[in-house]
């Protein structure tokens, strides 16, 4: 009974390969003498879905763009909370014409909140402090985002942007390391268009 359960199970293997045989065969031949077909078949949805994700992430990118730009119209600086401030200091760069501008503030920024490249292709980099008017930006917070950019950032331009004001020896820090310094009043007339972006200053109005 054992041998004939083997033999049977035997036949039925060796009548499933021939099936196997019969069915496939007529496949590999289609497959062999359309093989250039069905490799463009395949470059075709490999770029296809390349092209859909690209968009996709344009359209995500765009979008965030559009929400900074609302937001910084229609909300006063001082009301933001750190993340907003941030991201209207980005939408303000990008109406600069910068490019590639980036919001990374956050855990790790390592004193940079937002990276961007100038319109003549420097590169950009940028603090954003929502300080309260009463609350100055002061010598140390000057000296460790000096300390930070220079240790971490690779940079051409640095632009330190508050809502509040800057102390005297934090200006005079700036000064002599060459930190481009936008107080509130700065601020305000940058975002109206009343001033010239810092990436755009002289020596005179550093």
């Amino acid at each position: 009974m054992a041998r004939r359960r083997r033999s049977n199970n035997a036949g039925l293997v060796c009548m499933a390969g021939i099936a196997g045989v019969i069915v496939l065969a007529p496949l590999l031949r289609l497959a062999r003498e359309n093989l250039a077909l069905i490799v463009a078949m395949v470059v075709a949805i490999v770029v296809a879905v390349t092209c859909a994700l690209i968009s996709r992430k344009v359209y995500v990118r765009r979008q965030v763009e559009r929400k900074q730009d609302r937001l910084r119209a229609v909300l006063p600086f001082h009301s933001m909370n750190d993340k907003e401030f941030e991201d209207a200091v980005a939408s303000l760069c990008r109406e600069g014409g910068c490019h590639d501008v980036r919001v990374c503030g956050g855990s790790g920024d390592r004193g940079v909140d937002v990276t961007a490249r100038t319109p003549d292709g420097r590169r950009l980099i940028v603090q954003a402090k929502r300080y309260r008017i009463g609350n100055p930006v002061g010598d140390k917070d000057m000296q460790q985002f000096v300390g930070g950019i220079n240790t971490w950032h690779e940079y051409d331009i640095a632009v330190l942007v508050t809502t509040s004001r800057f102390t005297r020896p934090a200006r005079e820090t700036a000064q002599r390391l060459g930190v481009r310094l936008v107080d509130n009043a700065r601020l305000a007339a940058w975002n109206v268009g009343a001033s010239r972006p810092p990436w755009d200053w002289t020596s005179g109005d550093v």
